[in-house]
């Protein structure tokens, strides 16, 4: 039921309730609307991360009658032909802007998924290697978590729940057998997840990641599930990830060998990195770089009860690192 329908139905059945009241109510609920959805048009569009022109169109009509939900992002393990070598320093936008959201639109849980059936798809020769890079990554999320305070995470792998019946039978109502060669089973899976997390745990946003210059991101699977099943999930995108090499835009949480990208991980050499960039790279790239890792740390600011230390950008990223893994 909506807030409009619930003053409407409380009027007809109080005698008491006058015509103008109802009015005066409708008018009261219809303002509420209009307040939250100028915060959520508000927040897309200020916060530099976030891919508003992508976002903004995404949002369900259903949003604004929905009251709490949860919110949910997936992270993968591998491409179409190599492993991730770690998780980025990257995945912190999303990690950040889910907190950002779910605090603003008073939702109840972020959950932070690990695509590791999904990567079996990709690579099935590489079974052990694949479950083996997924704990380690669960691992530096779960220290993410703990060292930033998002007591309203939680991270779960695919592979502690796709197994069940009911995962099965959201599988079953997913047919992505049209000829398009990115389908398959990592696509039925994609779909079959948003289902899970909106069924299973009351999700309304799916956050991800897009770029005007990526010709498949995960608008791709997001524009799917629309077609499929309805504009009932909205859909947040943020920044794409950078690297210092010729692929300046990449996915935010897969960073493989060829790619120079600074990681989650203890010891990483931040500020060297920073430098032999500076030294190979145009300047423009680096400056873009530096400009998304810069605004990554005003957010972390913001939100982190552990303030940083004055200093260059590269400086800062180092230190939120070395404060996850003290």
């Amino acid at each position: 039921m909506t807030l409009l329908n619930w003053f409407v139905e409380t009027s007809f059945f109080c005698s008491f309730t006058t015509e103008s009241t109802v009015r005066e109510r409708r008018s009261i609920a219809m303002e509420k609307v209009r307040v939250d959805k100028d915060k959520l048009v508000n927040l897309l569009k200020n916060e530099p991360l976030i891919e508003h022109e992508f976002s903004l169109p995404m949002i369900a009509d259903s949003f604004w009658d929905s009251k709490g939900g949860a919110l949910y992002y997936g992270t993968g393990l591998c491409n179409s032909h190599a492993i991730t070598i770690g998780m980025p320093f990257d995945i912190l936008a999303m990690v950040l802007v889910a907190e950002k959201l779910r605090s603003a639109l008073g939702l109840s849980k972020v959950f932070h998924h690990i695509a590791d059936t999904h990567a079996l798809c990709n690579l099935p020769e590489s079974h052990a290697a694949i479950l083996q890079k997924a704990a380690e990554i669960e691992t530096v999320m779960n220290k993410v978590v703990q060292k930033l305070g998002l007591s309203h995470f939680v991270i779960l792998r695919s592979s502690s729940f796709d197994s069940s019946l009911e995962y099965a039978a959201f599988m079953r109502q997913v047919d992505t057998q049209n000829g398009d060669n990115r389908n398959g089973e990592y696509a039925q899976r994609e779909l079959a997840d948003m289902l899970w997390y909106q069924v299973k745990h009351g999700v309304v946003i799916k956050l991800g990641w897009a770029a005007s210059d990526f010709s498949f991101d995960e608008r791709w699977y997001d524009d799917k599930f629309v077609r499929y099943f309805g504009k009932s999930l909205s859909f947040v995108y943020t920044k794409a990830g950078r690297a210092f090499n010729r692929k300046t835009r990449v996915a935010p949480y897969i960073a493989i060998a060829e790619e120079d990208r600074i990681i989650l991980r203890d010891g990483e050499p931040v500020e060297e990195k920073f430098n032999r960039a500076t030294q190979h790279l145009r300047g423009d790239v680096v400056n873009g770089a530096a400009n998304y890792f810069a605004a990554i740390c005003r957010l972390y600011e913001r939100l982190v009860h552990h303030p940083l230390d004055k200093g260059s950008v590269p400086q800062k990223v180092q230190q939120i690192i070395d404060h996850i893994f003290e």
